[in-house]
């Protein structure tokens, strides 16, 4: 069930058929995890796995921090050792590490493209993205909920998980297994929340949690529920799963019909529909201004081609 919730997400939805490293980032969270995040013993072994892996989830994704950053809490709470804690770091700091480094040799900026402090060098399109896309920390906190649910409208987990999440607090069983789960949710989204430039897709590192809260919130609402009601929980879960992603689709596979029928020119499609290729701008400004001849490569018909 949680299966389903998460693969109906408009998130997951958005990004189903395409090259996404959000999903290797959450691919590495997932397998990191289920090394650490189990009832019997921790061996060394899969505290070195886990750090490894979320060494590489680091090189895959910045954000990615944010997780790494909880499951290293869950660890400890997981073993109570402090050495499982360092040695989880370190390895993680190392296999991370050539990144970092290189961008200090070629840029003074260890963390590039990100700026972390005044004077450091950035990608200049992500800084102008920023500062268009800006939100205050009280705006950002008050529009939260919204944008995890549908956040730039494909960008979100959908109303249903987030609906159910909170009946999780209400279950009479497996309250320390929920509050673990709960805790590294909540360390994620944070961390999230304060990493600079953040973009709606990047707490996507959480949806996974938020589909396995869900199912277990509906089994519960389905042991308290009998006869009629059990049935209409049903009918209203389907169509809460159904409608939205078919809406979805139809409101999409409408806005590509006109290019898919040759009445739309693909500079004309590109420039109404963005998300087709996020970097579209930077396309843009590379055919508009840079010389013919420069053998630049970029999409359609380049004058920058020789």
């Amino acid at each position: 069930l949680s299966m389903t919730l998460y693969a109906v997400m408009l998130y997951t939805s958005s990004l189903s058929g395409v090259t996404s490293s959000e999903f290797m980032c959450v691919f590495l969270e997932l397998v990191a995890l289920g090394l650490i995040f189990m009832d019997g013993p921790i061996q060394c072994w899969q505290v070195v796995a886990a750090g490894f892996l979320s060494g590489i989830g680091l090189g895959t994704r910045p954000y990615a921090g944010a997780w790494v950053l909880a499951l290293a809490c869950l660890l400890y709470l997981q073993t109570h050792r402090w050495r499982d804690f360092i040695l989880f770091c370190g390895v993680a700091t190392l296999t991370y590490l050539p990144w970092p480094v290189r961008n200090f040799i070629l840029t003074g900026n260890p963390f590039y493209p990100k700026a972390l402090w005044l004077g450091a060098a950035e990608d200049p399109f992500l800084k102008v993205y920023a500062s268009l896309t800006y939100n205050s920390t009280l705006q950002a906190i008050v529009k939260l909920p919204a944008d995890l649910a549908s956040g730039g409208l494909i960008w979100g987990t959908g109303i249903l998980p987030l609906a159910l999440t909170p009946l999780v607090f209400l279950m009479p069983y497996g309250r320390t297994v929920w509050r673990k789960i709960i805790l590294y949710t909540g360390i994620v989204i944070a961390m999230t929340f304060v990493f600079p430039g953040r973009d709606t897709r990047h707490f996507g590192q959480a949806f996974p949690f938020f589909a396995l809260a869900g199912a277990a919130g509906f089994e519960f609402l389905l042991s308290t529920a009998r006869g009629l009601t059990r049935k209409a929980l049903y009918v209203w879960f389907l169509t809460a799963l159904i409608v939205p992603n078919v809406l979805m689709g139809m409101y999409w596979g409408a806005r590509r019909l006109p290019f898919f029928l040759g009445e739309q020119s693909w500079v004309n499609y590109l420039e109404k529909n963005y998300t087709a290729i996020e970097g579209y701008p930077m396309l843009h400004y590379v055919q508009t201004n840079v010389a013919p001849g420069s053998n630049i490569l970029v999409a359609g018909n380049s004058p920058t081609s020789s």
